[in-house]
């Protein structure tokens, strides 16, 4: 799951590197920060 994550930030990375590129960056950094939290949440939760 991480790394099927990660994949795909490294995708839309590449794609959005024609695209705005520092709009680009904050929407990753924001898709980033929402994952980590979520992966903390499950982790959380089945301790």
């Amino acid at each position: 799951m991480l790394l099927s994550a990660i994949i795909g930030v490294i995708l839309i990375n590449q794609f959005l590197k024609d695209q705005v590129s520092l709009m680009g960056e904050l929407v990753i950094l924001m898709l980033f920060g929402l994952m980590i939290s979520f992966i903390f949440t499950i982790c959380f939760k089945s301790k």
